[in-house]
């Protein structure tokens, strides 16, 4: 399983598995390459994957981001990616930060090297307004984004290079403690969402989970979708290849609304809902996404 030095000269690791028509794999924000291969184990037979660790995660944690925007960073390492494995053309999987790095790739060098592509519940805009309410924790959003915001305006006062035992313990355990919030909101269920709030303040077991050498990684990708103009709606009608958008009937994340929107301006597009999940399909209904994905693959 190889690690690919990416333009700027850093390395990513990229897992690869299964033989047959390619497919990239993006995880989203805390997940890693490995989260997917259960899924994806019924399928290694007809579809080779290529699951990069992004950046600040998985065994790409230590990689830290090089630019404020962490999306654009991540669609370099896409191209870079693609480029190493001399690829012209790949089908597309992406839930929550990887599908908005998805969209991100349209944006900024469009779909040519896709040739169709599964959106997991993602918005095509974060940050809500009066003219748009299904961006991130719907109706939520202001309320938690000022919390976010809050701890953002602590963590300036430290560089990026502190190592996390020398950060104060008040402000660490204000981290886990919204990190804990902002996994509940992944899920539908009220037990669920209470276990990830009472296990994100177990401090060591988190760090083994997420680990914090490279802590900061973390917070560039608040910082990043707070402070970009990430705003995908334009650039929608223009999406030409196949699109599958599946969503959470539940998901608290981000409102089923805004992937309803996609399919009225995505040409080719089809909706899929799961009338019993959150943010994560994977998770509240495993053997239908399974489903759902073969689908898609084929």
């Amino acid at each position: 399983m190889p690690y690919f030095t990416m333009r700027d000269g850093k390395t990513l690791f990229v897992r690869i598995v299964g033989t047959g028509k390619p497919c990239l794999v993006l995880h989203g924000f805390g997940m890693h390459s490995g989260h997917w291969l259960p899924f994806l184990a019924p399928f290694l037979t007809q579809h080779r994957f290529i699951i990069p660790d992004l950046r600040g995660f998985g065994q790409s944690h230590l990689t830290s981001y090089n630019k404020p925007c962490v999306l654009t960073n991540n669609v370099e390492d896409i191209n870079d990616i693609l480029d190493h494995l001399r690829l012209a053309k790949v089908g597309l999987i992406g839930i929550s930060m990887g599908a908005f790095t998805a969209l991100q790739l349209h944006r900024l060098t469009g779909f040519d090297r896709i040739h169709h592509y599964l959106n997991i519940d993602q918005s095509p805009l974060v940050i809500n307004s009066e003219h748009w309410q299904w961006g991130i924790f719907g109706q939520q959003s202001e309320a938690r984004l000022n919390r976010f915001k809050d701890i953002l305006s602590v963590i300036k006062e430290f560089s990026p290079n502190t190592p996390y035992e020398a950060l104060p313990l008040y402000l660490r355990k204000a981290m886990w403690n919204e990190l804990g919030k902002f996994i509940g909101a992944a899920v539908p269920q009220l037990a669920l969402k209470k276990a990830a709030r009472k296990i994100c303040r177990k401090e060591r077991f988190m760090r083994s989970v997420m680990p914090t050498d490279n802590w900061f990684a973390y917070i560039r990708c608040l910082e990043s979708y707070l402070s970009q103009d990430y705003d995908m709606r334009p650039y929608l009608a223009d999406i030409a290849i196949p699109v599958t958008l599946m969503m959470g009937r539940k998901s608290e994340m981000y409102p089923w609304q805004g992937q309803a929107y996609m399919h009225q301006k995505i040409p080719r597009s089809e909706i899929v809902i799961f009338e019993k999940s959150g943010h994560i399909p994977l998770l509240n209904e495993p053997l239908r996404f399974t489903v759902e994905l073969g689908r898609f693959l084929k």
